[in-house]
């Protein structure tokens, strides 16, 4: 099964993912390209469940879904030139972070998928993944473990998702950007 996730692009006052899973042709909407891009992975996720319903799977290799891209390895240098697919601002504690999501690359020896993410511009650290997806989730993971944020946070008003602008124990959206 194919599964193809787009860059984020800004359409008006909002940014949209479109996605391709199989033959069917989706796309998702959010204030900024980090809450379009989780959109289309979560809702990902719920058709391959609902699609897997009653149905046994076992992987035998990883998986090389999502993100097309090049191999690149465990090169921190390489790595770290890695296009942004998505960024999202958020207030912390009173300070202002930009989140920073770069598009997966292989990892060495094709032992699953590397996603840098970046935090007001410096490279913070890269999440592994069985594939691209789950590269991208776990970097979502990490950056909210960091700041103690929902696990939703890109869609929530911790993380300056779809809630209007609001004080979150501390954390509120900023103003959200999207890099295209």
């Amino acid at each position: 099964m194919v599964i193809e996730v787009n860059r984020p692009r800004q359409v008006g006052e909002k940014s949209q993912c479109a996605y391709r899973l199989a033959d069917t042709r989706r796309t998702t909407d959010g204030p900024d390209g980090l809450a379009a891009l989780y959109r289309a992975l979560l809702e990902i996720g719920d058709l391959l469940a609902q699609a897997n319903r009653g149905a046994s799977a076992r992987f035998v290799v990883p998986a090389n879904l999502g993100f097309p891209v090049p191999a690149a390895g465990d090169r921190l240098d390489l790595v770290d030139g890695a296009d942004v697919i998505a960024t999202q601002t958020i207030t912390c504690a009173g300070d202002r972070h930009t989140i920073a999501l770069c598009r997966p690359v292989q990892a060495a020896g094709g032992d699953g998928m590397l996603c840098l993410f970046r935090v007001d511009g410096e490279t913070c650290a890269i999440a592994r993944g069985w594939d691209g997806i789950d590269a991208v989730l776990n970097a979502v993971a990490m950056v909210g473990a960091r700041y103690r944020l929902p696990s939703d946070w890109p869609l929530s008003p911790a993380g300056g998702g779809f809630a209007p602008e609001a004080a979150v124990a501390g954390t509120s959206r900023a103003g959200a950007t999207t890099a295209l």
